[in-house]
């Protein structure tokens, strides 16, 4: 058996509060982040494509706003991913993938037990 490689450009954990990451260029990887254990600030104005997209977990309360995505063969899997183990503070993803050019967020956090996406096709 074969290990899996998990690739991403940041995994920040414990307790981080006011964390910026701003302005940057990721791609091609498995992650651009993997957020745990309570980390809260801001995600802005980033351009990401041929990811699985950014990753909350554990009590994380991180603003997205402005970031760009790839398109086409350079989609992410998905922009942003809220596990359901984060504090619910993405009430409104239409309104969170607005901020983000049209980000296609997958919220874990719903009543009926299964995830919300930001956008639907049919």
């Amino acid at each position: 058996m074969t290990g899996i490689t998990v690739s991403r450009a940041l995994e920040v954990s414990g307790g981080i509060a006011g964390l910026n990451i701003h302005d940057n260029t990721i791609y091609n990887i498995r992650q651009p982040g993997y957020f745990s254990n309570n980390v809260s600030g801001t995600i802005a104005n980033n351009y990401v494509y041929g990811t699985g997209g950014w990753v909350l977990l554990s009590a994380c309360a991180i603003n997205f706003t402005g970031n760009q995505w790839g398109t086409g063969t350079a989609a992410n899997y998905y922009d942003i991913a809220i596990l359901n183990a984060t504090i619910n503070m993405y009430t409104d993803i239409a309104a969170v993938s607005a901020a983000n050019n049209n980000a296609n967020i997958e919220n874990q956090h719903n009543s009926y037990g299964s995830p919300v996406l930001s956008i639907v096709y049919m």
